[in-house]
């Protein structure tokens, strides 16, 4: 038992997966100087993997798994040198009721959604409850997912973490879907706190942590709550305080 325990202490690599450009901008300089001795790697999945039907025959765990596989061969990591897998997404008001989306004639089809922090109006009400639902299952699987299973005799730990509704909503109370506009916002809030300002950051997200608990379990029980996945907060500040842990 304390060899294994010793050799968990020797695992220095934090993998945080992603769904866009604008989450790794927003966030890496900072955690890589939060993170003590660990090393931060992202990996950007160009994409909400939990809603996308392209992995429809995959169970959650071989998702990830597949995805830190790849990112460990394009980074040059070792799998048994990673101590987490963090997962941030977006919530995309999936836990609210189906009555907050709303039909929106002047969106062609394949607009995306427009967000507030009330309602969703989209151009096809049908396919995006379908989509709702189908992200919301998934959301479920990973947050009930504890470990990530390699082999049989290779687990590592995995928690997932939410914007809500994404990460503009969720950072600046923005709904926007300008990507340009996005990456500009992702750029100056990187440059927001200077080194040595780490303290900063982490109080500033800690302010949008409106669940106001540091456990991760009852923080996705208060996104879960009514029309909360619609309202601007994050529960990300629970994994800063873990990565700051020496």
């Amino acid at each position: 038992m304390e060899t294994t325990q010793k050799n968990e202490k020797t695992k220095k690599v934090v993998v945080v997966i992603v769904e866009g450009t604008t989450d790794k901008d927003t966030f890496q300089g900072y955690l890589n100087r939060l993170g003590n001795n660990k090393k931060v790697f992202f990996s950007v999945c160009r994409g909400d993997i939990n809603s996308s039907y392209d992995y429809d025959e995959k169970s959650s765990n071989d998702i990830i798994k597949d995805i830190v596989k790849e990112n460990a061969a394009e980074e040059h990591y070792c799998i048994d040198d990673i101590a987490l897998i963090v997962q941030l997404t977006d919530t995309d008001g999936v836990f609210c009721d189906d009555n907050v989306v709303e039909f929106d004639s002047s969106l062609k089809r394949n607009d995306k959604p427009i967000y507030s922090n009330e309602k969703i109006k989209v151009n096809d009400v049908e396919k995006f409850l379908k989509t709702k639902l189908y992200k919301k299952q998934r959301l479920n699987d990973c947050i009930n997912l504890k470990e990530i299973e390699f082999k049989l005799t290779q687990k590592i730990k995995y928690e997932i973490y939410y914007m809500s509704c994404n990460l503009e909503s969720a950072l600046y109370n923005i709904y926007t879907n300008d990507f340009e506009y996005k990456e500009n916002l992702a750029q100056k809030f990187a440059l927001q706190y200077a080194e040595g300002e780490e303290h900063k950051f982490i109080k500033f997200m800690e302010s949008i942590n409106a669940s106001k608990t540091l456990d991760l379990n009852e923080s996705w029980k208060y996104i879960k709550t009514g029309n909360n996945s619609l309202k601007s907060c994050s529960n990300f500040v629970i994994f800063l305080y873990k990565l700051t842990e020496k």
